[in-house]
């Protein structure tokens, strides 16, 4: 099936139920494979040709761009479906422990994973953005004095860890090394995460193995 064949089927895609959810990612998983096939294509392609480089990438992006696209509208068709499904669940989940609590005898369940095609799985990636640099950098600031002191420091305790919040988290590499290691921090704490003035945010993507 040539991309512009496998394109126009996307205004087709609706999810509001397991089997279209199945529908949709098995889509979404040719979608991703004929990317990544033209890609490879056009990767061993540019090696030998390097001066027509610049040539081959606005081909290449012609024809990758619009598959991202709808793989990115897919994508979010079904993630949306998901978190429906998992507030539905959660709310069941929730009223059946009340019955329980209430004395009905009843079996609560663990909500199912999201219904994918074989070879489709979820996965989340982590990352963190400063929304308030002073907190950061007060925070950063306190550890050092503490770190330095070894917890003794003519800085008023209770300023210290009111105001500046010193955790052992906020290192003065967060603050030279910006993004890419609150990124990193972030990927390996993930919910755990907790450092003053950062917030930890979660994208969600699906992806074929």
């Amino acid at each position: 099936m040539q991309s512009r064949d496998l394109l126009v089927l996307s205004d087709a895609v609706v999810v509001t139920s397991p089997e279209q959810s199945v529908s949709a990612s098995d889509y979404l998983q040719k979608l991703q494979k004929l990317r990544k096939f033209i890609s490879g294509i056009y990767k061993d392609a540019k090696q030998p040709l390097a001066h027509a480089k610049k040539t081959l990438d606005q081909q290449e992006h012609a024809l990758v761009d619009p598959i991202k696209a709808v793989e990115k509208q897919v994508m979010g068709k079904i993630l949306a479906y998901t978190q429906d499904a998992k507030h539905l669940e959660t709310r069941r989940l929730s009223a059946e422990t009340d019955r329980l609590l209430d004395g009905e005898d009843l079996v609560p369940t663990v909500p199912a994973a999201p219904p994918l095609t074989p070879g489709m799985h979820q996965r989340s990636t982590y990352s963190a953005t400063v929304d308030d640099l002073e907190a950061l950098v007060l925070s950063v600031a306190a550890q050092i004095l503490v770190n330095r002191s070894g917890g003794e420091t003519s800085t008023p305790r209770h300023w210290l860890t009111t105001v500046c919040k010193p955790s052992t988290q906020a290192t003065l590499g967060l603050l030279t090394a910006s993004n890419p290691d609150l990124n990193a921090l972030a990927r390996a704490l993930k919910e755990h995460l907790d450092v003053p003035g950062v917030t930890l945010r979660e994208t969600m993507t699906l992806v074929s193995s």
